[in-house]
């Protein structure tokens, strides 16, 4: 759990599955962003499409998070299971894949 620096948003994870038309997954770590003033879920942080592609070839692999830290006051990194480093932005979750 963290805050950003400015304390108007909590970062926090918690299991939840994915739903893909009539399947759902096993639980997987999603990272919850609360806006504190206004009392709210603003979005939720996962690699949905990576973790459905490990699911559809029945991979040991998963997004699921290990840490997540406050790179600067745009961007969140988290840790995963699957050893990938994820970058989202801190306004608006969207997800930047880093470049190889």
């Amino acid at each position: 759990m963290l805050f950003t620096r400015d304390s108007t948003r909590l970062l926090f994870s918690a299991d939840k599955g994915l739903e893909s038309g009539e399947q759902r997954s096993d639980d997987v770590d999603h990272l919850f962003c609360w806006d504190i003033e206004h009392n709210k879920e603003i979005y939720e942080l996962c690699d949905t499409e990576t973790q459905m592609q490990y699911e559809k070839v029945k991979s040991d692999g998963s997004t699921s998070m290990e840490g997540c830290y406050l790179l600067d006051d745009n961007q969140i990194v988290t840790t995963c299971f699957d050893n990938v480093v994820r970058v989202y932005d801190v306004k608006s979750g969207q997800y930047h894949p880093l470049e190889r």
